[in-house]
């Protein structure tokens, strides 16, 4: 097997893990920041905290905290895929600039999550909180597709 080929096999493997981490897979009765992050307003919070009681609440601020750690494994991974798969294509430049402007929007959502659960909860926190949310959703996404294509296409010449 060479290494080209070892290289898009955990690519995509770890495409996978992470995309898993976007979705609420475990039970769905636990805290997620998933649901807090499409609050949107300082109301929409302040019930989920009240759902979610302090246990929820310190069960919220760890998914938090392992998520900066996605966040350098995701922008690593898209830093490398650019660099090998079709690295002189335009496109692949533009997906690795669109996956750190995803990364760069997920800092903005975790600042945001991290002030929401630590006690500042306002409605301009909370709807930047939506906001970078979605933009890093989608920005992650379609940076991920464009990878997958490229994986395929790399490991087929």
């Amino acid at each position: 097997m060479t290494p080209h080929c070892r290289f898009v096999i955990v690519f995509v493997a770890a495409l996978i893990i992470s995309t898993l981490f976007n979705f609420p897979f475990f039970n769905p009765a636990q805290a997620t920041n998933q649901e807090l992050k499409q609050a949107g307003s300082a109301e929409g919070v302040n019930a989920m905290l009240a759902k979610w009681g302090p246990a929820g609440q310190e069960a919220a601020r760890h998914n938090l905290a392992l998520d900066w750690f996605f966040i350098i494994v995701y922008t690593a991974m898209w830093i490398a895929a650019g660099r090998h798969f079709l690295p002189n294509v335009i496109w692949t430049k533009v997906a690795v600039v669109a996956g750190v402007a995803g990364a760069i929007a997920d800092v903005i959502e975790d600042i945001s999550l991290w002030m929401l659960l630590h006690g500042t909860v306002t409605d301009k926190i909370a709807e930047t909180c939506k906001q970078a949310s979605t933009i890093n959703f989608a920005l992650f996404f379609l940076t991920a597709l464009y990878f997958i294509s490229a994986a395929i296409v790399s490991a087929c010449r």
